[in-house]
């Protein structure tokens, strides 16, 4: 009697242990999706954009005075830029973030090659995304620098620097698929000369910070406010050369009556954003126009210009004569003394008669 109920405690216990394990494997979690399958990556390089839209028919401009032209300029989008247009990246390495309410919860390293991102070995393999949550995603390339949460960008890689984001939400079923559109980081401009007649050879030039220590040499950003902090300095003169206008000669420009010569810097010149068109001027010390050797400066390209990332500019610079004026008081001078040229009214002058020659003028 004893022995059956032994038994018989024995048979109830070891159904009760069944039991109580198929219960506990039944309540384990499931897996997330993003920790059993992965993470995969693709980018694309997004080329300049076009600048926010400028008015061409009444642009703001600004005139400079040099040997014996005027200089009137002003900044469009540059016209050969196809918005939005992307190319495919071979062989590029990559450092990715992961942010959530601003807090870096995790960071990846590896090379992107085609369709196939491949981790470094010294790189964890994964981001620590949690099923259901949103996250801020971050990369860059190697000519970016972190600096804690922040991403640093020296002057001279503003050519070469990109920075994508993208917001995802990990809730994908199966294995998440992570694109970037990576952006330049810094600006670029280009030198437009224009005339009513022909520009018969190279205008050669350089383009300077108007002043030491005003123009961004380095620039902060911050993924999470996406605010630029830049830090000023100076920057090494840059030779623009542009090249002799190829329109007709004499017929091009309807006789004088439109700036159809153009003489375009085949070079761009790149800088970081919020680099604004004060920071920086063209001093000019090779060509002619207009018979005469063109020299002088331009002591500012756009007073209302402030460069932002991805942006391309083109600077247009209309080249006009310089005519020399009697004045109702017997004196000469330019239209720059008048109040047609903008001189004050205290002081300003009234032209009477174009100098054409040595003592001679015409009315």
């Amino acid at each position: 009697m004893k022995t059956n109920s032994k038994i018989m405690i024995l048979a109830a216990l070891a159904g009760f242990l069944a039991s109580s394990c198929g219960n506990e494997n039944n309540n384990q979690p499931e897996p997330m999706p993003n920790e059993e399958q992965g993470i995969t990556f693709s980018f694309t390089e997004q080329d300049y954009e076009s600048d926010q839209e400028l008015t061409r028919a009444t642009p703001r401009t600004e005139t400079a005075y040099l040997s014996d032209c005027e200089a009137e300029v002003s900044v469009e989008n540059d016209p050969d830029i196809t918005v939005n247009k992307t190319r495919a990246i071979t062989n590029k390495h990559y450092t990715i973030r992961a942010y959530r309410n601003g807090v870096k919860i995790g960071e990846i390293r590896g090379t992107f090659n085609g369709s196939t991102f491949t981790h470094d070995v010294t790189s964890p393999k994964d981001l620590p995304l949690n099923f259901g949550m949103t996250y801020d995603l971050v990369a860059f390339n190697d000519d970016v620098i972190p600096m804690g949460d922040n991403l640093t960008v020296s002057l001279d890689k503003a050519s070469t620097a990109f920075i994508g984001t993208t917001t995802v939400l990990a809730n994908h079923p199966k294995k998440m698929q992570v694109a970037f559109t990576m952006k330049h980081v810094g600006a670029r401009l280009r030198i437009q000369f224009l005339c009513q007649k022909d520009i018969p050879g190279n205008i050669t030039t350089t383009i300077a910070g108007t002043t030491a220590n005003t123009l961004p040499v380095s620039i902060s950003y911050n993924p999470m406010t996406k605010a630029y902090t830049s830090t000023t300095g100076s920057m090494t003169p840059r030779t623009n050369n542009s090249p002799a206008s190829t329109q007709a000669k004499y017929t091009a420009s309807n006789g004088g009556q439109t700036f159809d010569y153009t003489s375009t810097s085949s070079n761009y010149h790149y800088f970081l954003p919020t680099t604004t068109g004060t920071d920086i001027k063209l001093n000019l010390s090779g060509g002619t126009v207009f018979w005469n050797p063109l020299t002088g400066s331009i002591p500012k390209l756009g007073a209302t210009l402030t460069m932002q990332s991805g942006k391309s500019y083109l600077i247009k610079i209309k080249l006009k004569p310089r005519f020399t004026y009697l004045f109702s008081d017997g004196t000469t001078g330019f239209r720059s003394q008048t109040t047609y040229g903008g001189a004050p009214a205290a002081t300003a002058k009234t032209p009477i008669a174009v100098v054409v020659g040595q003592g001679r003028a015409v009315r």
